[in-house]
């Protein structure tokens, strides 16, 4: 009898921390959440930096996807108000190694008209660490050290915590062309950065070539 008073109270407590740890995560994924539903990307007008990095999105068949292009176009919009002297294009060929995000970046913004030795890219970069890592790497053979991130809102609370990681002397730069304007699209892009977020708070900085 007693013994079952015992095995009883011990069920409870597991029970109970259970329910505590679920609600412990809960607030911690909420908090995660409404830091980058909140997060200031939008640029304001500043001191001009050396390079508009754009983060990578898909292209299809070489050719930019309507998320891809929305952050070309405001790269564009920066280099030509004199925001910033260069533009890097991000992205590796996860889907088509033959046709890598940047190429196809690059391609598109030389068609509208940016000078070719203005714009440069790396395309070895899957994720949005490696477009920072890679990126850095471009700037700096090119004696460029301050930069403004190109991506959508949602994605740039995240990138900038990567940005700070490596030290970049950089400032966000959400582009007001995003294709993310309603809940049906915000709200799985905001799970998915949240999630991503939290692995890179449980993982600690990244580095370049770890």
């Amino acid at each position: 009898m007693i013994e079952g008073k015992r095995h009883s109270k011990r069920s409870r407590a597991v029970i109970l921390g259970s329910l505590v740890a679920i609600g412990v995560l809960i607030v911690a994924w909420i908090s995660i959440a409404v830091r980058i539903w909140t997060f200031d990307a939008q640029w304001a007008p500043a001191p001009p930096l050396d390079a508009a990095v754009v983060l990578g999105a898909a292209a299809p068949a070489g050719i930019p996807s309507p998320v891809f292009a929305g952050r070309l176009d405001f790269a564009e919009t920066l280099f030509r108000s004199g925001a910033v002297r260069f533009v890097i294009v991000t992205g590796g060929g996860r889907a088509d190694p033959t046709q890598p995000e940047a190429v196809a970046g690059v391609r598109y913004l030389l068609a509208k008209g940016l000078p070719a030795h203005r714009v440069l890219f790396e395309a070895r970069s899957w994720t949005t660490p490696e477009n920072l890592c890679f990126a850095a790497a471009v700037g700096a053979a090119n004696q460029l050290a301050s930069y403004a991130i190109v991506s959508d809102p949602l994605h740039l609370a995240r990138a900038m915590r990567y940005a700070a990681d490596l030290k970049l002397h950089a400032r966000p730069a959400a582009t007001p062309y995003t294709r993310y304007v309603g809940l049906q699209s915000r709200l799985p892009f905001l799970m998915r950065e949240t999630y991503l977020y939290a692995k890179r708070l449980l993982t600690g900085a990244i580095r370049c070539g770890a």
